[in-house]
């Protein structure tokens, strides 16, 4: 009895076996065939076997129906396999393409006589691919884009960091400047207090029995007007303390009777302001753009009361209901001296060019320049009758001011008597329009503050005359 070699079990239908279970001769000889030719096992010393018969002799023998059957499924089952193997590897191609490697090359060989060679053997039968068959480097490829989506994340991630640090930086800026904004606004703001305990301190000097009731420029407030002041932290705060009557108050210029008609000096006054103004900010052929008199007629008609226009008879409201949009004359004192820009041929230019000569403070009442406050260009101003005509003031006059306040002196009205006191009188041989004021009190102050790189700029106008609560009358944040 011999021995066999084992082979693969398998169920009894795939074997060849029949209902009964009995397995055919033909079966038998066609796993042979298929396990590549393995026969019994031989007990030592014994006789080898004779040679097995060819499949063709089996086959004329006898071979029954069940084993053609078996050998068919068998060799099914194999090309089914191989056609699973065929569709991984196609599929596999596939992804490799739309990922943009390239066609596969293996020694000039096509692509299916390389698949075949690669996952066939020669007789048929499939092989999984080793290391030693040719192919496709799959994982030094992948690699590959690993590697550009590795970069790609880290070029995002560093772009975003670099937006968060913009953006933290800048935020951190404006916090920043936000902080040193409110602090220089209320550096400013402190100035202004104590701009205001200064005029109330020399208003109460002033108080005192046989004191002169001047203000010049020798005062406290005067001297404490353009000096820093620097604190601990490197912050400055600047104050600038100016009279209003350095400049010519231009409510107090125009001048009405009691019939309501505007006084005569009035508008010669003006017409010679704006002359002056306008020769110096305009070329020769450039000053038939502005009319001096045109100017004057135009403010007194703005600020006096009736609606009848100085120029021509008509209605004040017919020329400024022409403008777009529709506006009329205020028939009041001025608010500002920004508030020329609303006169009739009054513009931009010759606004600011008015800017440093006038004020229009304070609304009401007496409001002369006073002579020892005033600088240069506004002592030119003074405007009075020499007995000849009405002029303003000439070169001379202005030089013989000057000289009193720089020995130390200052000019004092009349009834006024003190040390250093040069009586106006002897300077100007006739009353002065409007009347000169020595005793001032509406002022500008002016608060500078430096916090680091920001700057805050106050203005507030005071007028201190009514005691120990000075009436602010204006405020503004530059």
């Amino acid at each position: 009895m011999g021995l066999h070699a084992a082979g693969r079990v398998e169920p009894a239908a795939a074997r060849g076996r029949d209902p009964g279970g009995a397995r055919s001769a033909g079966d038998r000889i066609g796993r042979g065939d298929r396990r590549g030719g393995a026969g019994p096992l031989r007990a030592p010393g014994r006789a080898a076997d004779a040679p097995a018969r060819p499949r063709a002799a089996a086959q004329s023998q006898g071979e029954g129906w069940e084993g053609r059957q078996g050998r068919e499924r068998g060799r099914g089952r194999e090309a089914a396999h191989d056609r699973r193997v065929r569709r991984r590897l196609e599929a596999r191609d596939q992804r490799t393409r739309l990922l943009g490697i390239g066609p596969r090359h293996a020694g000039g060989r096509s692509e299916q006589q390389r698949g075949a060679a690669v996952h066939q053997g020669d007789g048929g039968t499939v092989r999984r691919p080793g290391s030693d068959q040719p192919g496709l480097p799959v994982m030094r490829r992948r690699s590959g884009i690993v590697l550009v989506v590795v970069l790609f994340f880290a070029l995002l991630l560093a772009s975003t960091v670099a937006t968060f640090a913009k953006i933290a930086l800048i935020d951190h800026m404006i916090v920043k400047n936000r902080d040193a904004r409110a602090r220089a606004e209320a550096l400013a703001r402190g100035g202004i207090r104590l701009a205001t305990a200064l005029l109330l301190q020399d208003k109460l000097a002033e108080q005192g029995e046989g004191k002169t009731k001047i203000d010049h420029l020798d005062e406290l407030w005067a001297r404490a007007s353009g000096t820093p002041i620097t604190f601990e932290d490197g912050s400055t705060l600047s104050l600038e303390i100016e009279d209003v009557a350095a400049k010519l108050n231009l409510n107090a210029a125009v001048v009405f009777d009691d019939s309501g008609a505007v006084d005569a000096k009035s508008v010669e006054l003006l017409k010679l302001l704006f002359k002056k103004v306008i020769d110096e900010i305009t070329a020769p052929n450039e000053r038939q753009i502005y009319d001096p008199e045109l100017l004057a007629s135009n403010l007194i008609d703005y600020i006096d009361k009736d609606s009848t226009s100085l120029v021509d008879g008509r209605s004040e409201d017919e020329l400024y209901q022409k403008r777009i949009p529709p506006a009329r004359p205020a028939n009041r004192p001025l608010l500002s001296v920004d508030e020329l820009r609303h006169v009739e041929g009054f513009d931009a230019r010759i606004v600011d060019a008015l800017r440093p000569y006038v004020t229009v403070y304070p609304y009401v009442g007496p409001g002369g320049i006073n002579p020892n406050t005033a600088p240069t260009h506004v002592l030119s101003l003074l405007f009075f009758d020499d007995g000849v005509q009405v002029r303003l003031a000439d070169e001379d006059t202005v030089r013989s001011i000057l000289k009193i306040r720089k020995d130390g002196g200052f000019v004092c009205g009349e009834g006024q008597s003190a040390e250093g006191c040069t009586p106006i009188r002897s300077l100007v041989t006739n009353a002065i329009f409007p009347e000169p004021r020595f005793e001032s009190d509406v002022f500008t102050v002016t608060a500078l503050a430096q916090v680091g790189d920001v700057a805050r700029r106050v203005e507030a106008v005071l007028d201190r005359s009514t005691g120990a609560n000075p009436r602010l009358l204006s405020w503004r944040v530059l």
